[in-house]
């Protein structure tokens, strides 16, 4: 019988253990992996029971074969406004997003360094500014409105609103820092209309806002909007191209907190992050109210005590006699010091009316003009 030659070998005889361990732990990660996809599956799913247990009625469920054609769109829009558990689940992946990520963007909304939050607009940050033809037609809708106003005898401000990321770009993430430009935008509007055009008086606040910077912020770090010092200032100069003697105001800023802003609201973690702003006090001994007598209270930062009607103020003793204020969303900041000067005010949330104008002639009509 022939001999059979044995090779004894460590290494293949612990071939089979090692891959058996190898196998073994394959098999693990397999199943880590499913009991995961089943776990978030099953998180996925309860929104959905809780349709079907409530019987929500905002659920688009098709009552005909042609409601059928409109279903995935009102699926749509039902997912993104009325799905239960939708802000929760959004307010968990924005926060897990910050923890990672830190400035970084989420949906809407840029990160950016110390707490500091930009709202993003458009598909990008970069601010590109504009061509020849939309200023053309900028300058001539406010040669027609400042037409209007010196036909009444009303002297007319276009008072221009920077933009926040143009202001504090060294909080924007790195990655940012490049695409914008502070000599756009606003900057490049208020230049065009006060060069190309000598009907226009404007007040363009950036070249102040930048000195006045060092003194306190002028924007929330949570929300889109100047805050009370912001607005301070910005009055301060539209005072002074009304009456160049304007002396300006005695002032002290007094800090409060509040919850995040528009921001963070947008990312669900309002509740978790705190706003430190400045409220500033006047001395100048007057006492605006509003049109009933009732003190003015404006809340600058959640902007839900204005009246988009028109809100009216009075202020006996001030130096000037009228004004109406076109405004947005930035005029709220504006109220309570514009209404210091003048003994009857009107702020109006949208653009420019002649019907109106000449029917309150007022002494002064402001035009409140952001483009971002």
């Amino acid at each position: 019988m022939p001999k059979v030659l044995s090779i004894h070998c460590c290494q293949c005889a612990a071939a089979p253990r090692r891959f058996r361990k190898v196998y073994e732990h394959s098999a693990a990660t397999r199943s880590a992996d499913q009991i995961r996809k089943f776990v978030f599956l099953g998180v996925l799913a309860v929104p959905l029971l809780l349709i079907a247990v409530k019987r929500d009625p905002a659920f688009p469920l098709p009552k005909s074969l042609g409601e059928c054609f409109f279903f995935p769109e009102e699926f749509k829009h039902y997912v993104a406004n009325d799905l239960p558990l939708r802000n929760d689940f959004a307010r968990i992946h924005n926060r897990a997003l910050l923890a990672v990520n830190g400035p970084s963007e989420v949906g809407k909304v840029i990160v950016g360094k110390k707490g500091w939050m930009f709202l993003r607009i458009g598909r990008d940050m970069r601010d590109h500014g504009f061509d020849h033809h939309d200023l053309s037609a900028l300058r001539e809708k406010h040669e027609q409105r400042a037409q209007i106003c010196r036909e009444l005898g009303i002297k007319y401000r276009v008072l221009f609103v920077p933009s926040k990321e143009n202001l504090y770009s060294e909080y924007l993430p790195d990655r940012f820092q490049g695409w914008v430009s502070t000599n756009k935008s606003v900057s490049q509007v208020g230049r065009f209309l006060s060069t190309k055009s000598a009907l226009i008086p404007t007040v363009d606040v950036l070249a102040r806002f930048r000195s006045e910077k060092k003194v306190s912020d002028l924007y929330f770090h949570t929300d889109s909007h100047w805050n009370e010092f912001g607005g301070f200032i910005a009055t301060e100069e539209l005072m002074r191209s009304l009456s160049p003697s304007y002396e300006g105001a005695r002032y002290r800023i007094e800090m409060r907190e509040s919850i995040g802003g528009n921001e963070a609201q947008i990312l669900g973690v309002q509740d978790q992050v705190t706003e430190n702003y400045p409220r500033v006090v006047v001395h100048d001994g007057r006492q605006p109210t509003m049109a009933d007598g009732k003190p003015i209270a404006m809340d600058t930062i959640n902007l839900n005590t204005f009246d988009l009607k028109g809100t009216r103020t009075i202020c006996p003793d001030a130096p000037f006699k009228s004004v109406v204020v076109y405004h947005n969303s930035f005029g709220v900041a504006l109220l309570p010091f514009i209404s210091r000067h003048f003994q009857k005010s009107l702020f109006m949330w949208h653009h420019f009316v002649e019907d109106q104008v000449r029917a309150e002639r007022p002494q002064v009509v402001v035009d409140l003009v952001t483009t971002f």
